[in-house]
């Protein structure tokens, strides 16, 4: 994640992002021991941090380009901006959904061609990350859910902050926040159950557009604050009272599934969000090194890759492993693999990313000979 204003990433942001993706890894072993290993009762809240951190920064680009003066067509803009976010995390999602496929596939106990192809066609929602706009289910890989809500949520948004950036932000966007979050908080209690139908949408899609918004608006509140320089003592303030958040929000998911309360410690992430965005703590520079950096990275491997592990490896493993060792074998399979399955995520996603240009160069070049020897 970049820092405001400089070129460089936010490695606190990147820390707490992998932290988040780990404590999601460690609910979801409970699918393989049941209630003998409950950890986390409430990681589905470790979202809320992601929604966050994404409105913000969806935020700080529409800043760079109202600051750059950039006259282009809004729909222009927009959709260059959802191509960019695709692009942040399409290689990944898609092997992921490769993956997911195939290990769904293998844990299956009648393996037929036409089964493989029903699989197939039952997952098209999920692997178009069309489905919560309504259309397929999740099957495989559930947790890209919160990749489909983001899109949804961004593509209204973006257009509307752009065209009209100081009422949004300061007016509709706080109004329509609350009416949100008071619309679930009266009718479904909790945040959870993202795909959960609520007449016209998923319930994750009101959620995701609240607490984006919440991101937004925490990004006007950090800038406005920006230029306020803190003593040593202000700065030890702040970075007690940010990772003393955290530390209540993690306690709350240990021990909370989800209720009521989910609204008033949303605002409690938001503004420990604020904080990490702000690097006004003592610790600024503590994070940023190559390891945060890279943890950062790696989180999207580990959210997208771990729980289709959960749900199938019982099928896969025999009897004669304990709880403990199947623990273990989870945690490789989700995490380490290194040539197998994870790391493969992000090296053939980089090298897609790398070769995409090069590719499309040669392409179009292919093309532009075959067309001029056809007509000669």
């Amino acid at each position: 994640m970049k820092m405001q204003g400089e070129n460089v990433r936010n490695g606190e942001i990147d820390f707490l992002r992998f932290l988040f993706s780990l404590i999601i890894l460690l609910r979801h072993s409970s699918n393989i021991v049941g209630k003998r290993w409950y950890p986390f009762l409430g990681d589905a809240f470790a979202v809320e941090f992601f929604f966050l951190v994404s409105g913000y920064l969806m935020m700080a680009s529409i800043h760079k380009c109202l600051r750059g003066g950039d006259n282009c067509l809004l729909r222009r803009e927009t959709v260059g901006f959802l191509t960019k976010k695709i692009k942040g995390f399409f290689p990944e999602m898609i092997i992921a959904w490769v993956l997911a496929l195939l290990i769904n596939y293998v844990a299956r106990e009648e393996k037929t061609i036409r089964g493989f192809l029903s699989m197939l066609m039952d997952g098209f929602g999920e692997g178009s990350l069309l489905f919560m706009a309504g259309i397929g289910s999740t099957t495989f890989n559930v947790v890209v859910w919160y990749l489909s809500s983001m899109l949804i949520s961004m593509a209204i948004l973006y257009l509307l902050i752009r065209k009209y950036p100081d009422n949004m932000t300061k007016i509709i966007l706080p109004v329509a926040v609350i009416l949100m979050l008071g619309y679930l908080y009266q009718n479904y209690g909790t945040l959870r159950s993202p795909t959960q139908w609520i007449g016209f949408t998923y319930k994750g899609n009101i959620r995701a557009i609240s607490e984006i918004s919440l991101g937004v608006i925490g990004y006007e509140i950090v800038q406005h604050f920006s230029p306020v320089q803190l003593n040593k003592k202000g700065k030890v303030l702040i970075s007690d009272m940010k990772w003393c958040m955290y530390g209540v929000i993690i306690a709350y998911m240990w021990f909370r599934s989800g209720d009521r309360r989910d609204y008033i410690f949303l605002f409690v992430f938001w503004f420990a969000v604020m904080c990490s965005f702000s690097q006004k703590g003592i610790e600024k520079n503590f994070f940023q090194n190559q390891v945060c950096f890279f943890l950062g990275k790696f989180s999207l491997s580990i959210y997208l890759c771990h729980i289709f592990w959960a749900k199938n490896l019982n099928f896969l493993l025999t009897d004669i492993y304990s709880h403990a060792e199947k623990i273990g074998i989870y945690i490789i399979c989700s995490f380490f693999i290194p040539k197998r399955f994870n790391n493969s995520v992000m090296l053939v996603s980089t090298f897609l990313r790398k070769h995409t240009v090069s590719i499309k160069g040669r392409l179009k070049a292919f093309l532009y000979i075959q067309n001029f020897i056809n007509k000669g």
